[in-house]
């Protein structure tokens, strides 16, 4: 089984499970999908640098954040103009309507928008964003988590950090809805789900279980990881099946923060099963699939397809005059085909850009 495809079939699958979220056709995979892709970017990120030397400054960490965003970074301003008209829409003829699209305007274009708590202005725009704004951070921050990780001698002192950053994010999010979450549980929500400094823990534990991979080594038979990748996706399509936090405790907002940290550990578990090279024939068979190559694409995809749904809930409400709710299969459909329309163009657009760039140097 090659690493690679495996990895890319994780990413697909996980995007598939956030657009799924948000066309409506599943209670629960958002959150789970952030949590995977949080965890796959710091558990890869520590695997590929270990053996690496990373300065710590805070020079290098803003240059190593600016190089690992500069490739999304022409696709979120283009998704903000796409989702410009909705900003208009929403302070239309209200008081100081210039300052509030402006500052909005602002903050995205700095992916600063995560800091704010605030509903209206971290979802201002082309809301996934966010999830960009989050990973500027983390960039920032990877030199010095890199050196604390490497500072750590023995598998079990890296396990055990890792316990504690999980520990760490669970009474954070514990004490955060406790101050805030009866009254205000977006903005309660805003100071852990969407927050750059909650999402570092997720990060880290990625980080730090890359690094453990690298130090240990396990080969459990082919029998023993197929059924252990049969249980981890089980696991992982009864999540994103069912409305968890509404079944055991009848209001979703009051244990959001259980919820979310809950993800963090099965999220790596769920990356080791795609990284381990053999692994099990569940792992196998999802790498030579569509998977693959929706995985190629999750990148873009994911900053690209809830703007398209927007859209599409406008053109059949509007134009159509369908009841969405009982078109949401055909609502679906059409969205995921815009988005990898959309991707497609956006690569064809940048390889011609990057062609010409050539010529010019």
């Amino acid at each position: 089984m090659n690493k690679n495809d495996a990895v890319q079939a994780l990413r697909g699958i996980t995007f598939l499970a956030v657009f799924l979220y948000h066309a409506g056709l599943v209670p629960n995979g958002g959150g789970w999908g952030v949590s995977v892709f949080f965890c796959m970017s710091g558990f890869l990120l520590m695997y590929r640098n270990m053996e690496k030397d990373v300065y710590v400054s805070v020079e290098e960490s803003v240059r190593y954040s600016l190089i690992k965003i500069k490739k999304m970074y022409p696709l979120h301003i283009c998704m903000m103009a796409m989702a410009l008209p909705w900003l208009f829409l929403r302070y239309r003829g209200q008081e100081k309507a210039a300052f509030h699209i402006v500052s909005r305007v602002f903050v995205n274009t700095f992916l600063v928008q995560s800091w704010f708590p605030w509903e209206s202005i971290r979802y201002s725009l082309n809301n996934l964003s966010w999830f960009l704004s989050c990973m500027a951070f983390m960039y920032f921050m990877f030199p010095l988590i890199h050196r604390w990780i490497k500072q750590k001698e023995s598998a079990g002192s890296i396990g055990v950090a890792a316990a504690a950053v999980c520990a760490w994010m669970f009474i954070y999010a514990y004490v955060i809805y406790c101050v805030f979450g009866s009254n205000n549980t977006e903005f309660a929500k805003g100071l852990t789900y969407n927050f750059p400094v909650y999402r570092l823990g997720d990060f880290t534990i990625g980080c730090l279980f890359g690094a453990l991979y690298k130090k240990v080594c396990v080969h459990p038979s082919y029998r023993v990881m197929t059924v252990t990748e049969g249980i981890g996706m089980s696991f992982f399509l009864i999540v994103i099946s069912v409305d968890w936090s509404r079944v055991i405790y009848g209001e979703a907002s009051q244990y959001w923060w259980w919820r979310e940290a809950v993800f963090v550990i099965p999220a790596v578990f769920i990356v080791w099963l795609f990284v381990r090279v053999g692994g099990g024939g569940i792992t196998q068979r999802l790498s030579q699939t569509i998977f693959v190559e929706i995985g190629n694409i999750s990148a873009e995809a994911y900053l690209i397809h809830e703007v398209l749904l927007w859209y599409i809930d406008i053109f059949m409400w509007r134009i159509l005059c369908l009841d969405i709710s009982e078109w949401v299969l055909l609502k679906a459909a059409i969205g995921l085909i815009l988005t990898i329309i959309f991707v497609r163009i956006w690569r064809a657009v940048t390889a011609v850009w990057s062609k010409r760039k050539c010529r010019n140097m």
